[in-house]
């Protein structure tokens, strides 16, 4: 998925992770995304290989983003605000 950054906004449940990822070869570029739940990610990945995680402005998240069992990835440039 590529957006326009500041114009392209997931907003989260509050209840859940934003993106959940268990697939390989995945790309997320120039999104904003908000509002996960409690101890959830903005971006969740889990056994997947070759994940892209660039440029994206990641705000009102508990973790920014979570990854178990990733490998072979590029995470580069993406800007946390208000994430814990």
């Amino acid at each position: 998925m590529i957006g326009q950054r500041e114009k392209t906004i997931v907003y989260g449940p509050k209840s859940s992770h934003v993106f959940s990822v268990f697939a390989s070869n995945v790309a997320i570029i120039n999104m904003t995304i908000h509002n996960s739940g409690y101890e959830m990610a903005g971006i969740y990945v889990e056994d997947s290989i070759n994940i892209t995680l660039i440029s994206n402005i990641i705000e009102s998240n508990y973790y920014g983003i979570l990854l178990k069992n990733v490998s072979f990835s590029s995470i580069s440039n993406n800007f946390f605000k208000a994430t814990t």
